[in-house]
């Protein structure tokens, strides 16, 4: 029990040094932030390296219709500093992604599954979202500083173990505040923040969707395929909400917006 206390005293304690809470509750990491341009530049190099192992699809009616929704939703943004690209990207595997500064890619696998621009909006609309809300840089300051959660956890560890002048005590003692600090950076920082930022998205993106014209309800239409295709893990586990939360939030954000207009 006190190898334990003294684990969790440590592990309790790079948590809390390592993070602020901010107003709302939530998990603020201080550290590094990025210009508009950096984030620009990151988003373009990160792009570069994907297309690199990527083929790009030739097929002229999918990318009309993959431009035609994207530019639809890009014009809703309204972010003319962003240097937006899209790509068609030949993988059976129903997924888009974006990078910072607008680098939107869609598989031909998503293409395959969407049966209206509404539904395609709805994907768009999620994936431009990121990008204008920063989500990936945000991600990428919060694991920049999250590192300190272990560095400060096996720091703690050693000092307490030093003060035992046990030696295999020691050794017991950083092992588990090495993976102590290591899962609660995955289940308390890393996880929950990935799930905040999908219901950003979702949010944000109905908002475009709503802006460019398209009927936001087939955005329940589009999880509801995807919550029919099976497979995921608890949501506790995963950075995205499950499909059922999803669609239950969804459904929540659209009533809102409706009852709004009358």
């Amino acid at each position: 029990m006190k190898l334990l206390k003294l684990s969790s005293i440590a592990l309790c304690a790079a948590i809390f040094c390592g993070c602020a809470v901010t107003e709302n509750g939530g998990l603020s990491l201080t550290g590094k932030t990025y210009s508009n341009q950096e984030e620009i530049d990151i988003g373009i190099n990160q792009a570069n390296e994907d297309l690199k192992s990527q083929v790009v699809s030739k097929d002229k009616k999918l990318k009309a219709v993959l431009n035609r929704v994207t530019n639809k939703i890009k014009k809703a943004a309204n972010k003319p500093d962003y240097q937006w690209d899209t790509y068609l990207i030949e993988n059976p595997e129903p997924n888009a992604h974006v990078y910072p500064g607008g680098k939107i890619f869609v598989n031909t696998g998503l293409m395959d599954l969407v049966e209206k621009d509404d539904e395609l909006a709805a994907v768009i609309g999620h994936e431009v979202a990121h990008a204008t809300l920063h989500h990936t840089i945000k991600k990428l300051t919060a694991n920049d500083n999250s590192s300190l959660v272990t560095g400060l956890a096996v720091a703690g560890a050693v000092k307490a173990a030093d003060a035992d002048g046990d030696d295999t005590k020691s050794k017991l003692i950083q092992y588990g505040a090495v993976k102590g600090a290591a899962l609660a950076k995955e289940y308390l920082i890393d996880k929950p923040f990935g799930r905040s930022q999908e219901t950003d998205a979702d949010k944000e993106g109905i908002d475009l969707m709503i802006k460019a014209g398209y009927d936001p309800k087939y955005a329940i239409t589009f999880w509801e395929k995807m919550a029919k295709r099976g497979g995921g893990e608890p949501q506790f586990l995963s950075t995205h909400p499950s499909p059922e939360n999803r669609i239950k939030v969804l459904e929540e954000y659209i009533a809102q917006k409706e009852g709004a207009k009358k």
